[in-house]
């Protein structure tokens, strides 16, 4: 077994990576507290791998180790982005928003672990399985689980659903409780991805259905891309064909019905799947402004709203979890979260660029894109007043997003919203003459 030396005083942080690097990469996590020790422990142990958090307190954890990693010759893995040499050259820089999956990948790469092996590692009995991908079944694929979980006791998964068994009204009963996942076995995983799949794929290409049921589909294949980025390659395959038919299914729903008046209101009443009513208004919009900017194309609209349907993904977790909060600026400023999860806010559009970047078949540009869609070139944060060192995409994305942002405050406040005030609004934040021009042509747009 492999052996890894983490330096870190979160204790929580601590449990979560020992347990999984332990499971999934069959190797040691010895834990080392204070960062004065430190360097001892690294002459004096034989480790493969070190890993510590960005800053100790006030000591920068990250720059007082890579000296010392260079000179043993040792891979680093900084968990944050506070230090002096994170996202430099000679280190691996993984955020602090416990996304456990990218740093298995990390450490795994500089491990010399193939996902394969990473694979037959998977030794965790039962599997999450969002309740919304479940929602097109009949009946139960495979047995299904609810986890239950007392305070100081060990997890139990009591049983839902037998294999075979209809999926009844219990369903509507954990939607109404706000519990999204449900467990399935781990061994289940792959054929019934492969299976929910299928099924999606078959209801989102079925040109009979209503567009509100179309969509019903193309939201469940929103929580199955979202819950399934990192998992196998396999996996991997699957869901990123299922995501380019609900592009297409979004785009051809979108021509049908100009006005979405039926469907926003839909939307709006289910308040929970914000993220995902939001990303299907921002491809209406930038849809519209596309076809109103002299250089927009077919090619340029399929790739925004393939972005669209990814830009947001990391933030799902989050949502589901403040469901009464919606707007992003909001989030960030709420009492409510925790740190780790105003990170995974902050560094939301990074990770899914990064993220996109390891998707097999995925169109050119479009994690740039992501990336960059909140206007800042390295996905960190949201630019306050941004310029023209972003992609023109981007930009269109940008001013789509807050032109739905003012759109929907406005309708939350009981107003009829005027699309020529959002945009006298969007001209007073946005200065640079680009973001500008394009915010002008959504006066006349019909929504």
């Amino acid at each position: 077994m492999k052996r890894a030396l983490f330096l870190s005083d979160n204790e929580f942080i601590n449990d979560l990576y020992t347990v999984n690097l332990s499971t999934y990469v069959d190797t040691d996590l010895e834990i080392e507290t204070d960062p004065h020790k430190i360097e001892e422990r690294i002459l004096t142990g034989s480790f493969d791998l070190l890993v510590t958090l960005s800053m100790i307190g006030e000591i920068d954890a990250g720059k007082s180790l890579i000296e010392i990693s260079q000179k043993k010759n040792l891979p680093l893995i900084i968990i944050g982005e506070k230090s002096e040499v994170s996202n430099t050259p000679d280190v691996v820089t993984i955020p602090g928003n416990l996304n456990i999956q990218f740093f298995l990948r990390s450490a795994a790469k500089l491990l010399g672990v193939t996902a394969q092996d990473m694979a037959n590692k998977e030794v965790g009995e039962y599997y999450p399985m969002a309740l919304k991908v479940l929602i097109g079944l009949t009946e139960a694929p495979c047995d299904v689980f609810y986890k239950i979980s007392k305070p100081g006791q060990k997890e139990e998964f009591s049983l839902v659903w037998s294999k075979g068994q209809p999926i009844d009204k219990k369903f509507d009963k954990f939607k109404d409780l706000k519990i999204f996942s449900l467990f399935i076995p781990s061994s289940e995983r792959l054929s019934i991805t492969n299976l929910v799949t299928t099924k999606i794929s078959q209801k989102v290409k079925d040109k009979n259905l209503s567009q509100g049921d179309r969509l019903e589909a193309v939201e469940s294949g929103f929580e199955l891309m979202a819950q399934s980025l990192f998992s196998t390659e396999e996996i991997a395959e699957e869901v990123l064909e299922i995501s380019n038919q609900c592009v297409e299914a979004i785009g051809e729903v979108l021509e049908v019905d100009s006005t979405l008046g039926e469907l926003l209101q839909s939307m709006l009443n289910n308040k929970s799947r914000f993220i995902y009513m939001h990303s299907v208004l921002t491809t209406y919009v930038c849809h519209y402004l596309l076809k109103k900017i002299a250089w927009g194309s077919k090619e340029h609209i399929e790739k925004v709203s393939y972005v669209l349907f990814f830009h947001d993904m990391f933030l799902v977790p989050v949502y589901n979890d403040h469901a009464d909060i919606k707007y992003e600026e909001d989030l960030i400023f709420s009492p409510d979260l925790n740190d780790a999860e105003k990170d995974i806010i902050i560094n939301h559009a990074k990770e899914a660029g990064n993220a996109l970047k390891s998707l097999p078949k995925c169109p050119l540009g479009v994690d740039t894109i992501t990336t960059q869609h909140h206007g800042a070139t390295n996905g960190i944060g949201f630019a306050m007043d941004p310029g023209d060192d972003v992609s023109p995409l981007a930009k269109v994305i940008l001013i789509g997003e807050a032109f739905v942002d003012e759109f929907l405050k406005a309708r939350d406040e009981g107003l009829e919203p005027n699309c020529k005030k959002i945009v006298s609004d969007l001209l007073e934040r946005y200065t640079n003459k680009s973001y500008q021009k394009m915010s002008k042509h959504l006066e006349t747009i019909k929504l």
